[in-house]
C-alpha cells in the first residue's frame, strides 16, 4: 500500500475517492499555472466513468481544453480496470489540430461530461 501511495495521488470529493492521478500527471500539473491546474482538475471531476467500456479496452486517449484567454489543449490517458478506480496515467500539451481530431472522433472530455 505504501508503494502505491508514493506513485499516485488520490483525488476525492466529499470524502469519496473519484479517481487517481499518476506521478507523471501530478508532476505535469504542478508545472502549469494554478488557474490551468484547476481548470484541468475541474474537467476530470465532470467525467462520467460509466460511459467507458472496460471490456473493449483498459486505456483511453482523450482530448481536453482549458478555455482561458489563451486556450490550453491537452490529451490525457485514462486507465480503467475492473474493480479499480479510474487512473489518469499520462498527460501532454497538444496543438489545436490534434484537438480537432479528438472532436471528430468524439473523444474529448466534453463527450464524457456527466453535467451535459
Amino acid at each position: 500500500m505504501d508503494l502505491k501511495q508514493r506513485f499516485t495521488e488520490e483525488i476525492s470529493s466529499d470524502g469519496l475517492n473519484v479517481f487517481n492521478l499518476s506521478f507523471y500527471v501530478v508532476d505535469y500539473l504542478r508545472q502549469l499555472p494554478k488557474d490551468v491546474q484547476i481548470g484541468i482538475i475541474e474537467l476530470l471531476y465532470k467525467v462520467d466513468y460509466d460511459l467507458f467500456n472496460p471490456d473493449i479496452t483498459d486505456f483511453y486517449l482523450i482530448g481536453g481544453v482549458v478555455k482561458k484567454n489563451n486556450p490550453i489543449f491537452f490529451d490525457i490517458v485514462l486507465e480503467i480496470k475492473e474493480n479499480s478506480k479510474p487512473m489518469y496515467v499520462d498527460i501532454k500539451k497538444i496543438d489545436i489540430e490534434k484537438y480537432l481530431d479528438y472532436i471528430k472522433q468524439k473523444q474529448t472530455l466534453r463527450n464524457y461530461d456527466r453535467t451535459n
